[in-house]
């Protein structure tokens, strides 16, 4: 809180290095310490500049600043002693407007002047390049529009292996589990297990996304070491590009859930889960590494005493407490007596439990001998994703890698791994999407294919509607539901609107005669401040049942009581205060009785239940690309028995209308 005169001491492509003009005791001046450390810190930060930005994004540059960030080197006054944890650095946005252009805070004692607990004293600039980074990527996240804390953190945590592979992840590591290879001297022979720190709220279960209040620094660096872990979790299972791709998903607004789903296409509850087996598993040699780690390229273990991956250094941190409350985000580890586990009378009903069993000895290799895909065809919509399976023959076999290729990326992208792709929609039209799998042992190769076709953008009422449905819905209200192809049952779901807006409700309805007996039913989910705003389902203005919080799909039904006229509502409603979750709900598969729609004839295409000449010319168009069809059109004009709309199918339903077949 003090006006500090600080000096320019280099100059960088895109860096100034400052440090403060006083040589109080205290201040610990980068040029007090060795003059040729400034040089060196502009240098190495450009040269990270490019890597940092093609993984994260650009910076703001304030109001007075040329392009240039400001790294300002100096004692962060956080009364640190020997033997201790400490600030190494940090940004502020109020640099922005106090001084009018970014700034990175490094701190140089202990930072760069290190003493230890018997005096001595070590002087290396070195131990600052990772803080750099992790402040940059700060920078960045700010300049994009932020993103709650546990995440910014865990991109920060990213930069780090990034940029200097090993470096974060072998403290890390130590921080977690409250252990010194360095003291111990058993870098090559880790402890199998550790013991939990009782006093430690990240051991009893505290959640790794609650950064809000203030725990011990201990406690913290082991919080660090929690989302720097998921950081190289998602780049082991996914690769650093899914860093940049997920800030931008945020800063459009979008929740980290529905970010990573839709970068991933994987949900994020799964990949959590995931990754609280691989914290304790740490199996990147099994079930195709789905539970373990990998490092960065360009690590090098002789950097770091040998070891060949520093996840080897994980072990399971043991809970060995007799309670604990674990928080969404949180989890304990526990050792059961005789490997059975019994779940404790009054645990809470929505804790998730997860059994590994360790084994010594790993798998013997076994070979692939044949590959294929499921489903072989599918369909999608633009902007939506479909995830096809690769399955493998044996189902045991573990020594081979898979490419996936599409034929028409401009059409639909894919993405995947041993296990999985998921297929992007692009554009309309079709592609041939391509596993190619590699098998090791014998130095063979196998292929498989899938037809995929990217439809355009459904109407809200066939995204609302069961498949066929054709329930016409009033969606009138001030804050209309849209569409959306990520987060479905069935392809497409309907979404509210009113996302951050207190106090406001969005729904949408339909009214139609029931018989008594009959019953509806739809899919929903929910992601919102628990028990404050809620998706509900009325009938006749009167509240039938709701859910809040984060729920995943849902099926409910409703039994008509009497003969009558219906009226169906969904409404997603707020209180006037906290914003939770994607703050949103959704909803699929609307079914009534009565209702399921004509059942049209294959070549039927523009649906008025006769197939002519001018059904014919519909699909010649389609396959040419010169117009668009709803799901439902392209399945009827798909009639050759090939995926996809051709035009073969075309002169298959030409043949049709003039009767020849």
């Amino acid at each position: 809180n003090s006006n500090v005169e600080f000096e320019v001491l280099a100059k960088g492509e895109h860096c100034y290095i400052w440090t403060p003009t006083s040589t109080a005791a205290n201040v610990y001046p980068l040029d007090e310490i060795d003059e040729s450390f400034a040089q060196i810190c502009a240098d190495e930060f450009d040269s990270k500049f490019a890597l940092m930005q093609s993984s994260f994004g650009d910076h703001a540059n304030g109001s007075q600043g040329d392009g240039r960030l400001n790294i300002l080197y100096y004692n962060i006054d956080d009364g640190w002693t020997p033997g201790n944890g400490y600030v190494a650095g940090f940004f502020t946005a109020s640099d922005l407007a106090s001084n009018g252009m970014p700034c990175l805070n490094i701190d140089t004692y202990p930072g760069v002047y290190y003493v230890n607990t018997e005096g001595e004293v070590t002087i290396d600039v070195t131990d600052t390049y990772g803080t750099m980074v992790h402040e940059y990527q700060h920078l960045i996240n700010y300049s994009a529009g932020g993103s709650d804390t546990w995440i910014n953190e865990c991109m920060s945590a990213a930069s780090e292996e990034i940029c200097y592979p090993g470096s974060s992840i072998s403290r890390r590591v130590q921080s977690w589990m409250n252990y010194s290879f360095k003291t111990n001297n058993d870098w090559l022979t880790p402890p199998a297990e550790h013991e939990y720190v009782s006093a430690w709220s990240l051991h009893n279960g505290f959640s790794m996304y609650d950064w809000s209040n203030w725990i011990e620094m201990d406690d913290r660096l082991a919080l660090y070491a929690q989302v720097s872990f998921f950081a190289q979790y998602i780049y082991t299972q996914y690769g650093n590009q899914t860093f940049r791709a997920l800030l931008q998903k945020l800063a459009a607004g979008k929740s980290f859930a529905t970010s990573f789903q839709e970068v991933t296409g994987q949900t994020a509850s799964e990949f959590v889960g995931n990754f609280r087996v691989a914290m304790t598993a740490n199996a990147p040699d099994a079930y195709d590494g789905i539970y373990g780690f990998r490092m960065q390229e360009g690590y090098n273990p002789a950097d770091y005493h040998d070891v060949q991956n520093l996840y080897n250094l994980l072990s399971p941190v043991v809970f060995t407490g007799n309670s604990c409350s674990i928080s969404g985000g949180g989890a304990i580890t526990v050792k059961p007596v005789d490997g059975i586990y019994f779940p404790p009378q009054g645990a809470d009903n929505g804790l998730m439990y997860f059994g590994v069993t360790l084994n010594a000895i790993p798998p013997e290799p076994v070979a692939l001998t044949a590959l294929s895909i499921d489903p072989v065809s599918a369909q999608a919509y633009v902007g939506g994703e479909i995830r096809l399976s690769a399955l493998r023959t044996p189902e045991n076999a573990n020594n081979f890698e898979v490419e996936w290729t599409s034929s028409n990326p401009s059409v639909a992208a894919v993405r995947g791994n041993k296990r999985y792709a998921a297929v992007t929609g692009v554009a309309q039209g079709t592609a041939t999407i391509t596993a190619r799998a590699h098998d090791l042992l014998n130095d063979r190769y196998y292929t498989a294919s899938a037809q995929v076709t990217i439809a355009g953008l459904p109407s809200f009422d066939e995204a609302a509607n069961v498949q066929n449905g054709t329930l016409n819905f009033t969606n009138n209200s001030s804050y209309p539901w849209t569409v959306d192809v990520v987060n479905s049952v069935g392809g497409a779901s309907v979404v509210s609107t009113n996302a951050g807006v207190g106090g406001s409700s969005a729904g949408f309805s339909v009214t139609v005669n029931m018989n008594a007996g009959e019953t509806m039913s739809f899919d929903w989910r929910v992601s919102s401040e628990n028990n404050y705003d809620k998706l509900k389902f009325k009938v006749n203005n009167t509240d039938n049942t709701n859910i809040s919080g984060d729920r995943d799909w849902t099926t409910v039904t409703y039994t008509a009581q009497t003969t009558g006229s219906y009226t169906f509502e969904w409404v997603y409603s707020k209180d006037s205060s906290i914003n939770s979750g994607s703050d949103c709900g959704w909803v699929d598969n609307i079914s009534i009785p009565g209702y399921v729609g004509a059942q049209y004839a294959p070549g039927d295409v523009d649906m008025d239940g006769n197939v002519t000449i001018s059904d014919a010319l519909v699909a010649m168009r389609y396959a040419m690309g010169t117009m668009q069809l709803t799901e439902q059109q392209i399945q009827l004009a798909d009639v050759d028995g090939n995926p996809g709309v051709s035009v073969s199918d075309a002169l298959t339903i030409m043949r049709m209308a003039i009767g020849v077949i």
